[in-house]
């Protein structure tokens, strides 16, 4: 007999799922359709993986959760650099929520607000009884005429990595948070509770930038990078004196006695992009931070490289965040 075999990351089953639908283009996170210029993307959000709403282990209020649901969606369509055009809201409410209708406003506060704030209209959805909180977004989004769908694949070497936003104030948010020193750091635990994709600026890099490569940076600026030099079989060199730094985020690290770096590059949850390009678009783009460049690669592609004070390191794959791992970030 067969003996089953384990699922350990997202990664091995989106493998299974290339092949089992082999004619299908898997492994990006948005679809898209180009009869139509309609991009698809759906988000989940679980209680106790992605947040924790009770005790001493809470985390946001069910509100930055609805918030929080539309972001993550926001996040994939810019990344494709399509304009959102609607989306649909599916949620399982726990036991304890059922005697009122409070609770679940609560949430839907988060996402009219999140509506309201990318200009994506709620058209519908669904709710059903559960063991735990969990909401799913699926949204559509429209590429502009001329303008060219982005891709995780297709960067050069030769390329520059450009960043549009600082990394790790999600992560030192929740930090914060745990740490009991959230009235201290609002600004970075804002930056956790109620991310702000740059969906204007995905969509100007569409419509002007015909060769990019780019991901969001939703499970962390390490995983975005490894997996686009993956999918365009190239290596990376990071300069860690370029990666943007703040101060209360340095503030934060000092306190709590951790490497800021490890929150830039392996938090997550930024919802920030993260593009291969040539460098002259990203000097038309000042919100842009060159943080690298692309090189040839010397075996199969997609090493990140990392050059510091203590020399050069290689970005891990196993410190990023794995949406099937059993040590969710919320319960750490």
């Amino acid at each position: 007999m067969k003996q089953p075999t384990a699922l350990n990351t997202e990664q091995q089953w989106i493998a299974c799922l290339q092949h089992r639908f082999s004619g299908s283009d898997f492994g990006h996170d948005t679809h898209y359709d180009p009869s139509s210029r309609q991009v698809l993307t759906t988000d989940v959000l679980v209680e106790g993986q992605h947040f924790a709403l009770s005790g001493s282990q809470s985390t946001m209020a069910l509100a930055d959760v609805g918030w929080r649901s539309v972001a993550a969606s926001i996040s994939d369509l810019a990344s494709a650099g399509a304009c959102p055009a609607w989306m649909m809201v599916g949620v399982v409410v726990p036991a304890p929520a059922h005697d009122g209708l409070e609770a679940l406003g609560a949430l839907y506060d988060g996402v009219e607000a999140a509506s309201r704030h990318f200009a994506c209209p709620l058209v519908g959805g669904d709710t059903v009884g559960g063991s735990q909180w969990m909401v799913t977004v699926s949204m559509g989004g429209q590429m502009e005429a001329g303008a060219k769908v982005g891709r995780r694949d297709g960067a050069q070497a030769g390329d520059v990595v450009a960043i549009s936003g600082p990394h790790g104030r999600s992560a030192a948010g929740l930090a914060a948070i745990r740490a009991g020193l959230g009235t201290e750091f609002e600004a970075l635990v804002l930056a956790h509770r109620r991310p702000n994709p740059p969906l204007s600026l995905g969509m100007q890099l569409a419509g002007t930038v015909q060769h990019r490569a780019v991901m969001d940076s939703s499970d962390g600026l390490a995983d975005a990078l490894l997996r686009l030099a993956a999918a365009s079989q190239v290596d990376m060199v990071l300069a860690a004196d370029q990666l943007p730094l703040q101060p209360d985020l340095l503030a934060l690290a000092d306190r709590l006695g951790v490497d800021p770096l490890d929150w830039v590059l392996y938090g997550g949850e930024d919802f920030e992009l993260v593009l291969c390009l040539p460098e002259a678009d990203v000097r038309r783009y000042p919100a842009l931070t060159v943080v690298g460049r692309l090189k040839p690669s010397t075996g199969q592609g997609g090493q990140v490289w990392l050059d510091g004070q203590g020399g050069r390191v290689c970005l891990e794959a196993k410190r990023c965040y794995d949406h099937f791992s059993s040590c969710p970030p919320v319960a750490q």
